[in-house]
Parts: C-alpha cells; sequence; structure tokens
C-alpha cells in the first residue's frame, strides 16, 4: 500500500457563536477522547450557562481508520 509521507495531519475542532462573533479552536495531532474533551472545555468557557450548544461530528476522521 502506497503512503502518503509528503504530508502531515492536523485535526481541527473548533466551535463558533455568530450571535456574539466568538468562537475557539483547538488543533490536534490525532481525533480521540482527549482532543474532544479539550475542545469541549474550551469551548464550555465561551458559552453562557443558559445558551444551547448543538454538537455536529461529520465523520471526517473516520476516513484515517479505514
Amino acid at each position: 500500500m502506497v503512503r502518503d509521507s509528503w504530508h502531515n495531519y492536523d485535526h481541527l475542532f473548533c466551535a463558533i457563536c455568530p450571535a456574539r462573533g466568538i468562537g475557539t479552536v483547538v488543533i490536534t495531532p490525532g481525533v480521540n477522547t482527549e482532543a474532544m474533551s479539550k475542545h469541549l472545555t474550551e469551548s464550555n468557557c465561551r458559552v453562557s450557562a443558559s445558551a444551547r450548544e448543538p454538537l455536529i461530528c461529520d465523520g471526517a476522521g473516520m476516513a484515517s481508520a479505514r
């Protein structure tokens, strides 16, 4: 199997609040529970306690698992 050794990939976890004009980004070398936990901790610091924060997982990380 041929492997692309020319590129390194990082993964982005991001949250955006259009109403307040703020956002957060966590850049990690991999997708795992620890990375998701860091993202949720960071985004929870930026969102008010009464706000709703939907979580959308697009499955993009699944491409590397195949």
